[in-house]
This record gives structure tokens, sequence and C-alpha cells, in this order.
């Protein structure tokens, strides 16, 4: 096990960027952070990010507020800071109140995102049996919509969103590999 201090989206779980760490201690603060950009690999192929080997991917920059990230002080089961990419951040609440993070590796179901002018199509699966899903619509300047996806059934769950006319949305989904919308026409 490698200790890591991992980065990672707040509401979706999505992992930012990590660093290993020699000496396990306290989450350093990010107290007077306004903002941080970050560049987030996306699969260029069906979404999967494999451990073992990492499909093709393009780094899409992002810029996220301090309320929309957080640290966690981790034991990974890797030791390269890049495989971070294939898993999400989980918190989990103890009986007695107190919040353990862990490291929880992403779906391999594909989310799909297609857009025309201003609608966003999303296609999620359901996510074992998890009744809802976060998501986050990002350009490069920051968060552009935040909402959840509501299962009734086991069928993968289609919702449309009105996002702004503009190329390169990334659309973060919890418990999957971020996507970048598709243009149709």
């Amino acid at each position: 096990m490698t200790a890591m201090l991992v980065l990672y989206a707040r509401r979706t779980g999505q992992t930012l960027g990590a660093a290993t760490t020699a000496v396990p201690g306290d989450v350093p603060s990010l107290d007077g952070l306004v903002s941080v950009q970050v560049s987030v690999p996306i699969p260029e192929s069906d979404g999967a990010i494999l451990v073992a080997a990492l499909p093709p991917l393009s780094p899409r920059p992002l810029t996220l507020k301090r309320e929309d990230v957080s640290l966690a002080l981790l034991e990974a089961e890797f030791d390269d800071p890049l495989q971070v990419f294939a898993w999400r951040v989980v918190v989990e609440t103890a009986p007695d109140g107190t919040r353990k993070p862990r490291l929880d590796r992403l779906a391999t179901g594909a989310v799909t995102a297609t857009r025309t002018a201003t609608q966003l199509t999303l296609v999620v699966p359901r996510l074992g049996t998890t009744p809802e899903l976060a998501f986050e619509v990002r350009n490069v300047a920051g968060l552009l919509l935040e909402s959840r996806l509501v299962y009734a059934d086991e069928k993968p769950k289609t919702q449309e969103v009105t996002v702004p006319d503009e190329a390169g949305l990334v659309v973060m989904v919890e418990g999957y590999p971020p996507v970048v919308a598709k243009d149709v026409p």
C-alpha cells in the first residue's frame, strides 16, 4: 500500500490529481485557495480507464472553485500517481459520524454525452444499486451545471439538459470516467 494525497471533485468523487508521500500525516489545508486549474485526462476510447494499460488520454484543462474540491490522504494499492485517474474517491460515514474517504475503482460502463447547439443528452448506465448519481457539466472556465440522475429501474438513465452553445464540454458523472460531449448535427 502506498500513502497518496489525492485531489478530487467533491460532488462526483472524480480524481483530479495525486502525489505520493513517504510520511503520512495531516491533510494540507486548502484555506485561502480561490480556485484550482487542473488538466484532467479524458479517455479517447469508450470511456474505460484501465489501470494496467491506460488508453490514449486527452488532457482537458478545467477550473474548479475551492468549494468544489477536497483533499484526502489515502492508502492506494498502486504506486504511480497517474493511476489515480482509474479511481474515484468515495466518502463513507461511520456509525460515530466521522467521514472516511477511500478509493474505489471507476465503473467500466460508458457514459455517452452528445450536444446539439444548446441541448446536452446524457445516457448513463445505472451504477450497481445506487438510486442516484451526481453529475457536473464543465468548460475550461468552470462549472456550468450540476444535477443528479435519479434511477427508477435498472435501465440506463437518459437526461437532457440545456447548456451554452460551445464545444468541448466535459461531463463528470459520479463513479464513471469523465467524457467530452460529442457534437452532433
